[in-house]
């Protein structure tokens, strides 16, 4: 081996190693802008170009997808996607991009200061009526009363009256 070819090997390999060098074009980075506990934008640059991804929104790295949602980036690479998702209960809020295959390409998390408070329930309205449950049990609270009713005529002292055993005044 010669030693230019040798110095050339050694030169690579040294280029290789340095930080921001190799064969990936652009670094990939994701933004999470406007995050309220009503939604959130997403913001991603170096991402592959004219490609079909899908964002899961989660409440933390690790936890289970609350949301996925399909995005296309455009020709250069960058895609941006306004999202309305409930963060009720969130402490913080995790977006992956998920390319082809499963694959993560870069993930994205914001951090509450406090946790989002929980979904309100006075805009619910109440229960009206009669559910399937309690229906059931009115029945067979008429049932038993029914029940009641019958044991006690059967069983009740009808007394040993005669007729005519009173003297009359």
């Amino acid at each position: 081996m010669t030693r230019r070819a040798l110095r050339v090997g050694l030169v690579t390999a040294m280029l290789c190693l340095l930080p921001g060098a190799g064969s990936a074009g652009a670094t990939e980075m994701l933004s999470l802008t406007g995050v309220t506990c009503g939604g959130l934008t997403v913001t991603g640059t170096g991402l592959p170009a004219n490609a079909r991804l899908a964002l899961a929104v989660s409440e933390r790295t690790s936890s289970p997808v609350v949301r996925s949602v399909p995005a296309t980036t455009n020709a250069a690479g960058t895609l941006r996607v306004n999202l309305r998702v409930s963060l009720a209960g969130f402490g913080e809020v995790s977006v992956a991009v998920v390319g082809p295959g499963s694959a993560t390409l870069v993930i994205g998390s914001h951090q509450f200061a406090s946790p989002c408070p929980a979904a309100r329930t006075a805009d619910v309205l109440a229960t009206t009526g009669v559910t399937l449950h309690q229906l059931g049990l009115l029945l067979l609270a008429l049932a038993l009363l029914a029940l009641g009713v019958l044991v006690q005529a059967k069983t009740a002292y009808r007394g040993t009256h005669t007729r005519g055993t009173h003297p009359r005044p």
